[in-house]
């Protein structure tokens, strides 16, 4: 076994843009600004910080990989990872890591790191980000918390303009059922 990461953490601060893909749903994270997004089906969208720092900090852990020398035996869906995610960064550099089944007794996973590397079991972590959903990403609050300006401030709406099953509500500053807790 060796010791290594997925990812260089000297080249974490680095990355830029981040590509999730699972049975045929996709989802890029990319920073603008300092700030990250997300965009999936042509839908942009404020993504949760805490998440994708969180899926970096998995992805650049020192962790041991085991060589596998029968990969044809041990990994059947060599052809279609779980996941894969494309890691770029604003140095045009950029890295595959696909992520495969887990070995008998799911304490490994089977992952590929790049076209040419050969395939490891990995001990691993992070399948809670192993996520090509937008949903799992989106910054959870009606007002997100996640912009370029840093915070919205309750104070500063003036009306939220909701629609649900056809049903268009539209809430003004100052009225009955508009709070900061609304």
């Amino acid at each position: 076994a060796m010791r290594s990461a997925f990812v260089n953490e000297k080249h974490a601060a680095a990355l830029d843009e981040i590509e999730i893909e699972n049975a045929g749903e996709k989802t890029s994270l990319y920073k603008k600004n300092g700030t990250w997004y997300g965009s999936s089906g042509g839908v942009v969208f404020p993504v949760e910080n805490a998440k994708v720092s969180e899926l970096i900090q998995h992805l650049t852990k020192i962790r041991k990989l085991y060589t596998i020398l029968d990969s044809n035996n041990t990994i059947s869906d060599k052809n279609r990872p779980f996941v894969s995610i494309l890691l770029k960064n604003d140095l045009n550099m950029s890295t595959k890591v696909n992520f495969y089944g887990q070995n008998f007794d799911q304490t490994r996973r089977f992952i590929r790191i790049g076209e040419s590397d050969g395939p490891y079991a990995a001990e691993t972590d992070c399948d809670a980000f192993l996520r090509a959903d937008a949903g799992f990403w989106l910054d959870p609050y009606i007002v997100p918390q996640n912009t370029e300006e840093r915070r919205i401030r309750a104070a500063d709406i003036q009306s939220l303009r909701i629609a649900a099953k056809g049903v268009l509500k539209t809430l003004k500053a100052g009225e009955h059922g508009f709070s900061e807790k609304a």
